[in-house]
């Protein structure tokens, strides 16, 4: 499997939704935003008879210019992430740790259907799925807790359906699911509680050991929310073409 990300590079091409076949390959793009100069886009093409075709690329579209950021080629996945942390301990005995997470997902789900003598079917999935978050950490001697918000970007899936019969002809059909954009946040916290066996110790001489743990912990969700519509549409009746 080859992985290309293209991070600069600037292609200027119609995207509404729209597929057709082309030289046996069955080739869509789908605009995830097409009312709105920013957004996401999705391009790739499936060859029902010969998988190591197939492919698909992520779009971030910003004043109608698509900017490719992940390809994926063939029905594997591939994976675009980003990590960095944050380390804060300037006021003594309080420490802070800031995260941050960026991963986009494109690839393939493929699902085997119906067999008979003269046809087989089968399902492929195109999908593209993306989220970021951040979450701080905050640590001092009576107590902890933490604070956390993330966004589910994209999450996109074009399940196309094949029938392929034996004398070459080969059916299909598909359509297209965006799922909103999500956005939700939690925060929580708990106490430390220490206990020693102090007489013990005193007694055998034995340093004093603290034994603590954080009780009485709390999570609280205080915001899930979509932002966008779920948005799902037929971009192809079933259509039958020859091999």
């Amino acid at each position: 499997m080859k992985i290309l990300i293209l991070l600069i590079a600037l292609i200027a091409f119609g995207m509404a939704h729209h597929i057709h076949e082309e030289d046996g390959n069955i080739k869509f793009n789908v605009d995830l935003h097409e009312e709105s100069p920013i957004g996401f886009a999705v391009k790739g093409q499936i060859n029902p008879v010969d998988d190591t075709q197939n492919k698909i690329g992520a779009f971030v579209k910003l004043a109608n210019e698509y900017i490719p950021i992940l390809e994926n080629l063939s029905k594997n996945k591939a994976v675009l992430e980003y990590q960095r942390r944050w380390q804060i301990n300037f006021i003594p005995g309080i420490d802070i740790t800031v995260y941050w997470f960026f991963d986009l997902i494109v690839g393939w789900i493929v699902e085997p259907g119906d067999v008979a003598e003269n046809f087989y079917e089968v399902t492929y999935t195109p999908f593209v799925w993306g989220s970021t978050f951040g979450r701080t950490n905050g640590t001092t001697w009576p107590a902890a807790g933490y604070f956390r918000i993330g966004v589910e970007y994209v999450d996109f899936r074009m399940p196309t359906s094949f029938t392929l019969y034996r004398d070459g002809r080969v059916c299909f059909d598909s359509f297209y699911t965006v799922n909103p954009v999500h956005l939700s946040s939690q925060f929580g916290g708990a106490l430390r509680e220490c206990k020693a066996e102090i007489i013990d110790e005193v007694l055998n001489q034995q340093p004093i050991h603290l034994g603590c743990a954080y009780t009485n912990d709390i999570d609280v969700q205080f915001l899930d929310e979509d932002l966008t519509n779920r948005i799902e549409r037929v971009i192809l009746g079933e259509t039958c073409i020859g091999f």
